[in-house]
């Protein structure tokens, strides 16, 4: 790392890639595309996705240069270059560093701090997360977890722990009985032949749900295999988890979305050991009857869902489920409120003698459970999708606590 020191002509901060500027011809070539290349290979400019800092050296002027792209700073050897910056272009500036300019290389990463005048070239990593730090106001461990508010929350030993967006669709039945999911969750009814009704007003759809940042979205699609369609189509590859009917038709249509994305299908268990493994004969008869008529097929993956309290947590074992999703409708957003019970312990136990991870299935402002989602070992919590960063950023406070910063 080298440190330059010159006179401050236009104030602020820029981080970038170092671009000697000698002419105006310079800042041409920067706008300029290759010509020789056809239309197909033909590559953007280099300003276009590159913050560059624009090294001047001698006496070039650039006063009259309306346009620079990319610049982000400018640095100029001597006093009487009469950059553009002192003319209203209100960029960072730094002059009369001198002959020290003739050692940046282009390409270099130079950190500018122009308000004191300071030059740091090819600066240590621990000087490019202070600067960033300062810039964004955030001490470097609130800035790793701005950076990664969309990546799955992780324990220190790896264990992931999933942030499951629960949407809300709203249809019309004609033979599932309705089925409130989640302590504050909405009303939730499948669908019949005649397709999903027209959305309610104000519920999220799939764009904002995945704007939310879930690990994965879940959705009541009871036996509306419509449903299941478009929801794989507008997931983007997102992993889906919906909550059907264990004794629907929609088998074939989850078998179908498999092949087009990570497909969960969660039953309602109640307790009962053979649930599980009938709706799984179910999806497997699905599968062999779709590849015989040549149709392209995925995995499915079968999950249980049991509101707390209901069956014995000892069947859960037996139940030949993968992931077991449990409503904890009695909690609130009282502080003071416990999460677990001598109920939910005997099934984090039951689940996992056979590593089966468990979900809590929550209502709204309950991420100050966060710890204790931890400290248990669940494997995820599935909670209003308006909610998720919020969680994200509890379950990651409880596993990398912040230090407040004096």
């Amino acid at each position: 790392m080298r440190r330059l020191l010159g006179h401050c002509v236009t104030p602020g901060r820029a981080m970038g890639l170092a671009r000697t500027i000698r002419s105006h011809a310079d800042l041409a070539a920067l706008r300029a595309e290759d010509a020789e290349q056809p239309f197909w290979a033909s590559s953007r400019s280099v300003s276009d996705n590159v913050d560059m800092v624009f090294v001047v050296p001698g006496t070039c002027r650039l006063d009259g240069e309306p346009d620079m792209p990319g610049c982000v700073a400018l640095l100029a050897e001597s006093q009487g270059c009469r950059l553009p910056s002192a003319a209203g272009a209100q960029l960072p500036a730094v002059e009369s560093l001198g002959c020290a300019v003739g050692t940046i290389r282009d390409g270099d990463l130079v950190l500018v701090d122009a308000t004191r005048g300071e030059v740091l070239v090819d600066p240590t990593d621990r000087a490019v997360s202070a600067f960033q730090a300062k810039l964004t106001g955030l001490n470097p461990t609130r800035r790793f977890f701005v950076d990664y508010a969309h990546e799955t929350v992780r324990t220190p030993d790896g264990r992931p722990i999933v942030v499951a967006g629960q949407v809300e669709q709203h249809a019309v039945s004609a033979g599932f009985e309705s089925a409130r999911v989640g302590l504050a969750g909405p009303l939730f009814l499948s669908t019949g032949p005649r397709g999903p009704a027209p959305r309610a007003s104000g519920a999220p759809d799939l764009e904002d749900a995945i704007a939310h940042g879930p690990d994965m979205i879940v959705l009541a699609v009871g036996c509306d295999c419509d449903l299941v369609g478009e929801a794989v189509a507008g997931a983007h590859g997102k992993p889906l988890l919906f909550h059907v009917h264990p004794e629907g038709c929609c088998e074939k249509a989850l078998v179908q979305a498999a092949a087009w994305a990570d497909v969960t299908a969660a039953i309602s268990i109640r307790g009962a050991t053979r649930c599980g493994s009938d709706f799984g004969a179910a999806i497997e008869r699905a599968t062999e009857e779709l590849i015989e008529e040549g149709v392209e097929t995925g995995r499915v993956r079968v999950a249980g869902w049991v509101h707390e309290g209901d069956g014995d947590p000892d069947t859960f074992a037996e139940c030949r489920i993968e992931r077991l999703l449990v409503s904890l409708a009695s909690r609130t957003a009282d502080e003071t409120t416990s999460l677990m019970t001598p109920w939910l312990e005997d099934a984090l136990a039951a689940t996992r003698s056979v590593a089966v991870p468990v979900y809590c299935v929550l209502g709204d402002s309950l991420a100050h459970l966060a710890p204790d989602i931890v400290e248990a070992g669940f494997g995820g919590v599935v909670a209003p999708v308006a909610e998720v960063q919020t969680w994200k950023a509890a379950l990651r406070n409880a596993v990398w606590p912040v230090e407040p910063v004096p």
